[in-house]
C-alpha cells in the first residue's frame, strides 16, 4: 500500500506556510480563525476554512490585517465550526486576546482616541481628568465598575 507519511495519524493541528495560504492539517478545531485589520475591520470570519478570501490589507481602511494576537500568536476566534453550524450573527468582535489577556491594536486605539478626549475638556481639574481615564479603562474592560465609571463619564463629559 502507498501511504501517506501523515495517514492515518493524528498530527495537531500543525501548519504548512505557503506563499500566502496556511493549510490546517489535523483534527478540526471547534472555531475558525478571523482575519481582523488593525483598525477592527472584519475581513474573512473564516479564514481557515474560506482562505480563498483572504487579504492582506483592509479594503477598507487599507491597514495591515491579522488573524492571531500579535503578543502571543494565539488565533483570534472565527466562525464556531463544530456539527457544520453556521452561526455568525452571534460573533462578537473581541476586545482582549483569549489566550494572553493582551488587548488588540483596535482596543488599544479606542481608548487612546477616548481618552484624547479628556484632554480637549479644559473644564475638568487634571484630577478629573485623571479619574475620566480611569472610568474609560474600566469600562473598557467590562469590570464591575464600569457601570459607575459610564455614570461619571457621561457627568464629566
Amino acid at each position: 500500500m502507498n501511504k501517506k507519511p501523515d495517514e492515518g495519524k493524528d498530527v495537531g493541528l500543525r501548519s504548512i506556510f505557503t506563499e500566502h495560504i496556511t493549510v490546517r492539517v489535523g483534527p478540526r478545531p471547534e472555531y475558525d480563525s478571523v482575519q481582523i485589520c488593525l483598525n477592527g475591520h472584519l475581513i474573512n470570519l473564516q479564514a481557515w476554512t474560506k482562505y480563498q478570501f483572504n487579504k492582506q490589507y483592509c479594503p477598507e481602511c487599507g491597514n495591515r490585517v491579522i488573524s492571531s494576537c500579535q503578543k502571543c500568536e494565539a488565533p483570534i476566534k472565527g466562525q464556531y465550526l463544530k456539527d457544520d453550524i453556521k452561526n455568525n450573527a452571534t460573533w462578537i468582535r473581541p476586545s482582549y486576546c483569549e489566550n494572553c489577556g493582551e488587548p488588540f491594536p483596535w482596543t488599544i486605539k479606542a481608548v487612546e482616541a477616548a481618552k484624547e478626549v479628556t484632554y480637549g475638556l479644559e473644564l475638568l481639574s487634571d484630577e478629573q481628568k485623571k479619574e475620566v481615564e480611569e472610568d474609560i479603562d474600566d469600562m473598557v474592560r467590562n469590570t464591575p465598575r464600569a457601570l459607575v465609571a459610564a455614570m461619571r463619564f457621561k457627568k464629566n463629559a
